[in-house]
């Protein structure tokens, strides 16, 4: 059933591509009729570079949105509003290419017919696509081979596998090995099918024990039956499991966060290309602050402290310096101000800070020299705040997971009040943001940053 979904996802794929191709020609034909003209020359390197960028814009979009769609043969409702969400995007993302660029390929209306014409092929295509996948779709038999002791917890996965249209069987066993296939086959050797009718595959519990396992994968290559070996499916519901080939042999990667390889490249490209046209805009403004916070107080200007990134790793986040010189040493004295729960030190009106830095702190114009973290890639726009060594040291096990990604300028903790925010929610909202993070939620949390910062909320 796998593959063939995975072939019918593909031939979905295709049929949108070749859908945006169609909807060109489809908005370019539309427009020579009303104009009496058509918009360009069809052959030309200007109608090489439209149909080209619209393409390119939309199949981008396509790719972000299919990792938000229902199950091929799923709701066709959910897919045609993620496909409507995906079309406003779209049209949003080439309107402000254009503007930036200075491109003016189409008109706003001929943009806006694409975008229509491709809307509908999209929802053509799955309501196509669904329906093949629900005509052919063929009832599984699978049998499940587990230990007694995980017989309540076999509830929920019997139920998610009947969703999916497989029949589940059930073979609960203390036995310290099994000793052939035969508890469930008939005694007639020649039998076609065993006492439960046709089976699709055999799936082993994971807590099996090891003689087990091996002797009923004997068996069943014997009789030519697929096996199944569950790992983590009800134990480790939170990771995230792919099947990689190693040079030293095949394995089964669990992942603490969301694989997702397209998005993570387009968040990388975006953290690049954004981070180096803030720099290049904000240039002046930078220098102008730099020479504010010299000429104001004594010390350097940027403040580089020790931080740890992903996986562990440390780097020196550069922020604009807005407490005295001598701050660090001053830290120990004011221990008992701290109005932070945790390992994580704040004081709201902290004596430390300078008159420049209390302004520069409440707009968070101080960490603008993070853009720098972000451009060379120790950071990420988007992603959980980078906490300090001794914060990390003091950690629980379960914290720790915050550190699986790349560290951000911006988070959940911060559109949620930031300091106003105790540690125990700021650690669940970092999981929160790692456990569904995508591409599309990091604009929405980019967006909400926006009036967060301008009216201060939450800073000090």
């Amino acid at each position: 059933m796998g593959a063939y979904y995975k072939l019918l996802q593909r031939g979905q794929f295709a049929a949108e591509l070749l859908g945006f191709i169609v909807s060109c020609a489809i908005s370019y034909r539309l427009f020579g009729w009303l104009e009496q003209v058509p918009p360009f020359p069809v052959i030309s390197h200007r109608a090489l570079i439209t149909f080209a960028l619209l393409v390119g814009v939309w199949t981008s979009s396509l790719i972000v949105a299919h990792e938000f769609l229902p199950r091929i043969d799923g709701s066709m409702i959910k897919a045609a509003l993620i496909y409507f969400y995906m079309t406003v995007f779209a049209i949003l993302l080439y309107s402000s290419l254009g503007f930036f660029l200075h491109l003016a390929l189409l008109s706003r209306l001929m943009v806006l017919s694409y975008g229509l014409w491709s809307y509908i092929w999209l929802c053509l295509v799955t309501i196509l696509i669904t329906m093949i996948a629900r005509m052919t779709k063929h009832r599984e038999r699978r049998i499940l081979i587990a230990p007694t002791s995980s017989s309540l917890q076999l509830a929920r996965l019997i139920e998610q596998m009947k969703a999916i249209g497989v029949d589940l069987h059930t073979i609960l066993t203390d036995a310290p090995s099994l000793l052939d296939l035969t508890l469930f086959y008939s005694q007639d050797e020649s039998a076609a099918t065993s006492s439960y009718g046709a089976i699709d595959a055999i799936m082993l519990h994971p807590l099996l024990p090891q003689r087990m396992i091996q002797q009923c994968i004997g068996e069943c290559q014997t009789r030519g039956i697929t096996v199944e070996l569950m790992v983590g499916e009800i134990f480790l519901e939170s990771a995230r499991r792919e099947v990689v080939e190693l040079p030293y042999g095949t394995a089964i990667r669990m992942l603490p966060y969301r694989n997702a390889p397209v998005s993570k490249l387009l968040k990388r490209l975006t953290d690049m290309v954004v981070s180096a046209l803030a720099l290049a805009i904000l240039l002046l403004p930078l220098a102008f602050i730099a020479t504010l916070i010299k000429v104001t107080s004594d010390g350097p200007v940027l403040f580089k402290q020790r931080r740890v990134g992903m996986n562990g790793r440390t780097f020196y986040c550069l922020k604009f310096r807005t407490m005295v010189a001598n701050a660090e040493e001053l830290k120990e004295s004011l221990e008992h101000l701290n109005e932070m729960s945790g390992p994580v030190f704040k004081i709201k009106q902290d004596p430390r800070i300078t008159s420049v830095g209390r302004v520069l702190r409440k707009y968070s114009v101080d960490e603008l020299p993070q853009l720098v973290n972000v451009l060379v890639g120790d950071m990420s726009i988007v992603g959980p705040r980078p906490p300090l060594p001794d914060e990390v040291e003091e950690y629980e096990p379960w914290q720790r997971r915050r550190l699986s990604m790349r560290p951000g300028l911006t988070c959940l903790w911060q559109i949620s009040g930031r300091n106003n925010v105790d540690f125990n929610r700021w650690m669940h909202l970092d999981l929160k943001y790692i456990d569904e993070w995508s591409y599309l939620r990091d604009w929405w949390i980019i967006l909400k940053t926006v009036p967060v910062v301008l009216l201060g909320h939450g800073a000090s």
